[in-house]
């Protein structure tokens, strides 16, 4: 009766991570990006939240994060500046950045770094297209390479979890493990991430 008891109430071990440790960020050189799988088939619901550091800041718009179709949700950057559109017809956000930054994209209104630096209706859109990491999706053509280290990806949907990217390392290969799907996602660029540091 007791080792019966004593096995009933035995304690499972947790299932080996897909990992070798989560790091402090994924840092593209400019060829490396991930496909999230992520398309929000009702964006004007989402809630989307990156936390990113540019590297170098190129003359030019440069797609990073989001996906393009019939409406947008990205970020580009110019001259040390980030533009922020969040499905919108027209217009955007401009700012300036420095270091690690938190970009938010939540019921029409963009946020950085908890301020709201632009509020309004978003469009009533559902594109189809996955979202990318490091680049952005245009009618599933990857563009806008972007250098950059990104530390935390996380995407609601009315207020349900759907995706939280960590980066992770498993041996030198950088990659992003989500927590909800407890999924995997690597470089489906060319070269390899650099990876930092292991959180303590």
């Amino acid at each position: 009766m007791l080792l019966g008891a004593r096995q009933f109430f035995a304690t499972r071990k947790a299932a080996p991570l897909p990992y070798d440790a989560e790091v402090e960020y994924l840092e593209s050189t400019g060829t490396q990006w991930i496909d999230t799988g992520i398309a929000l088939t009702n964006a004007s619901l989402a809630d989307v939240t990156w936390v990113v550091e540019v590297t170098n800041f190129n003359d030019g718009s440069m797609g990073v994060f989001g996906q393009t179709q019939t409406a947008s949700m990205y970020i580009n950057f110019y001259a040390r500046k980030i533009y922020m559109r969040n499905m919108r017809q027209s217009g955007g956000s401009f700012a300036s950045i420095s270091g690690f930054n938190t970009i938010r994209f939540a019921g029409g209104n963009s946020y950085l770094n908890g301020t709201a630096v632009e509020t309004g209706i978003p469009l009533n859109a559902n594109p189809t297209n996955s979202m990318f990491l490091f680049a952005y999706n245009r009618s599933n053509v990857t563009r806008g390479f972007c250098e950059a280290r990104v530390s935390s990806f996380v995407v609601k949907v009315s207020d349900v979890l759907i995706a939280d990217f960590a980066p992770v390392r498993i041996g030198t290969e950088g990659a992003m493990y989500d927590r909800v799907s407890e999924q995997l996602f690597r470089n489906a660029g060319t070269g390899a991430f650099t990876i930092g540091p292991d959180k303590s």
